[in-house]
């Protein structure tokens, strides 16, 4: 880019010197004939090379705007397509973000089933194991009050074991419930792009 280094600062020197050289009635003629003084300034030589800068920026300027006239279309196409690549990028993070979430519940779940499983494995242990003291019992094995003790200490255990399994039943059924309820699969798809020949993506 050019710019105008000498404006405002023309050395009027040489063309002032051949005013005083001139005699009166050259110098009226000067001032009375206003296109022959613009006429001798123009034909200054600093002047000419203002003018000539002044005729390259001209054409510099108009170079660059007629580069970013034609630049224009690609300029819109692309921030059209950096919009819509910054939708698809949301629409994209949602669906991992609610895959993830997904993933979480399901573990979470998966952990109580595990939990509730075992306690009603150790509570059908247990409840076996009081039937078979009271087997013993029966056929004269056992003294009653170590039937008793045993007994009732392994009837408590099972009993525990049975209300805690039956509130964690609860508690995942109710999960079970909100994420069924929860739980809308969405399909997303991507426009086409004419950058990309046209190729959909699916969520």
């Amino acid at each position: 880019m050019y710019s105008m280094r000498n404006a405002g600062n023309i050395n009027y020197e040489t063309t002032l010197g051949l005013f005083s050289q001139l005699n009166t009635e050259e110098l009226k003629e000067f001032l009375n004939n206003d296109s022959k003084l613009e006429d001798l300034i123009k034909d200054d030589k600093q002047y000419k090379d203002i003018e000539k800068e002044k005729e390259i920026i001209m054409v510099s300027n108009r170079s660059l705007a007629e580069f970013n006239l034609s630049k224009e279309p690609f300029m819109v196409s692309l921030k059209a397509q950096l919009q819509e690549l910054n939708e698809n990028c949301e629409v994209l993070y949602k669906s991992v973000e609610n895959k993830y979430n997904e993933i979480l519940n399901k573990q979470g779940t998966n952990q109580l089933d595990a939990k509730l499983s075992l306690l009603q494995t150790a509570a059908a242990e247990i409840e076996e194991e009081s039937e078979k003291l009271s087997e013993s019992f029966l056929n004269g094995d056992m003294e009653l009050d170590d039937f008793l003790e045993q007994f009732i200490s392994r009837r408590k255990i099972m009993h525990l074991h049975k209300v805690k399994s039956d509130k964690m039943a609860e508690i995942i059924n109710q999960q079970n419930q909100i994420m069924n309820s929860t739980n809308n699969p969405i399909s997303y798809s991507m426009p086409q792009n004419s950058y990309n020949g046209g190729i959909r993506y699916g969520y």
